[in-house]
């Protein structure tokens, strides 16, 4: 249950419906998480008594996620990670393939390096 809380968004929860009742044939899913991350604080703005990672923490969330979505369970699994980067120490950039038994493909890019996010505006 450690990854389980977006599991719960009813928009997800609809998803894997439609995919389980085969009314959707997904091949391909792709999630990306960027934003610019150079503190360690959390959504609340409070500062951390562990180090948030990409890995670990959000990471754990999307795959968690992608898996539940299709109904796999498992699958191969290749990866990128970014060498450790100031001021965090931690890997700030990751990406993560994984092909499911059924031969669907998950692909998981995350950063904290980003200053785009779908919240806000440029202009």
């Amino acid at each position: 249950m450690v990854c389980h809380t977006q599991r719960y968004y009813p928009t997800l929860v609809e998803a894997r419906r439609r995919i389980a009742a085969g009314e959707l044939h997904v091949h391909h899913v792709s999630t990306r998480y960027a934003f610019l991350r150079r503190e360690n604080i959390n959504w609340a703005g409070r500062r951390r008594s562990w180090t948030d990672n990409l890995l670990w923490h959000h990471g754990g969330h999307a795959v968690d996620t992608s898996l539940w979505l299709l109904g796999a369970t498992g699958g191969s699994v290749t990866s990128q990670v970014a060498l450790p980067s100031l001021p965090l120490d931690i890997p700030l950039d990751l990406d993560i393939l994984i092909r499911t038994p059924k031969d669907q493909l998950l692909n998981v890019t995350m950063s904290y390096n980003s200053r785009f996010h779908p919240t806000t505006s440029t202009s």
